[in-house]
């Protein structure tokens, strides 16, 4: 039994209005910006990017937090503020990049190498499943609106 589409054209002219929406920078920057909060609150929670907890300071470090008056019973990675404030973005047409400045903290290291450095033990600086369904869904309510 054949199938007959009438009206191709409208469909056509609907699926071109989607892809041209699909690469628009306004979806884009919102994944973006909502990557980085989730990043950010999984941190300073002190859980990792599977939601699980990071492994406790040393006790030296711990001890030298504790002497700046800062938190030492939950790891969040947050000394000065400044690796964190350095996370940013940049998109095009074909990718969302989350990355880390080069810019330095108050003791002159750069945010980036600190990252690198933190993300080896910490695992905080990935997605997870559910960051992935949750771009997917801004995706497609991005793409179904008009």
């Amino acid at each position: 039994m054949p199938v007959e589409i009438k009206n191709i054209n409208k469909i056509v002219a609907r699926l071109k209005t989607i892809n041209r929406r699909a690469n628009h920078k306004k979806i884009r920057n919102k994944i973006a910006n909502f990557l980085m909060v989730a990043i950010k609150d999984r941190t300073l929670k002190g859980e990792d990017f599977k939601g699980e907890k990071f492994i406790p300071y040393s006790v030296p470090y711990a001890k030298i937090r504790d002497k700046k008056g800062l938190p030492t019973g939950i790891v969040d990675l947050f000394f000065t503020g400044s690796m964190m404030s350095s996370m940013t973005y940049e998109t095009s047409e074909q990718s969302i990049k989350l990355f880390f400045q080069s810019t330095r903290d108050k003791n002159n290291i750069v945010n980036a190498e600190k990252a690198f450095y933190l993300d080896e033990n910490r695992n905080f600086f990935s997605l997870n499943v559910q960051d992935i369904k949750n771009i997917v869904f801004m995706y497609e309510n991005y793409v179904l609106e008009e």
